[in-house]
């Protein structure tokens, strides 16, 4: 599991919680839900359920709590080729969206001290960039929108400008 959202951004650009995070958003491979969700299970989140699609039947975001904790598990698919993507509904369809090759390759962080294994600064900003792209989720917040900059401004310095843009696929169906 690789950490992502809010509690990354923290990790990656403060090395400290700089607010109160509602939930912990995790990356997994598909084929590894299951498993993740019996681990899970143990750790006290016993109901982990679909909550948005990308496809019917296709789960975008699992989501369960327990008390005040959150958690949510994106899946991301593991391609033929190696590649990591995930797919998201677009408003001209469900596209794919690809990932960095360096997303679960970057070193582990800390908050406070304690290690964080997060993806890559540049998976981070492309997850985003890619849900703002395919219109999945809405507009980018404000606070979304502080966070590319930031990543971009302070981490991803040098990086070409065409290695941050997502790069997306329209699917008619999925293979």
């Amino acid at each position: 599991m690789f950490i992502i959202g809010g509690i990354a951004e923290d990790a990656l650009l403060n090395g400290t919680m700089t607010r109160d995070h509602w939930d912990i958003d995790m990356f997994v491979l598909r084929d590894d839900v299951p498993l993740r969700m019996q681990q899970l299970a143990a750790l006290g989140f016993p109901r982990i359920e679909v909550k948005h699609e990308a496809l019917p039947g296709l789960p975008m975001v699992y989501e369960g709590g327990q008390g005040d904790l959150h958690v949510e598990l994106g899946p991301v698919d593991e391609l033929n080729s190696g590649e990591l993507s995930f797919v998201a509904p677009g408003l001209e369809g469900s596209m794919r969206v690809y990932l960095p090759e360096d997303t679960m390759l970057y070193p582990a962080s800390e908050i406070d001290g304690a290690p964080i294994q997060t993806v890559s600064p540049l998976a981070l900003f492309l997850l985003r960039a890619g849900l703002e792209a395919t219109g999945a989720l809405g507009p980018l917040e404000e606070r979304g929108v502080a966070m590319q900059k930031r990543l971009r401004d302070e981490l991803l310095v040098g990086v070409p400008e065409d290695q941050l843009r997502p790069r997306l696929e329209l699917l008619d169906t999925l293979n």
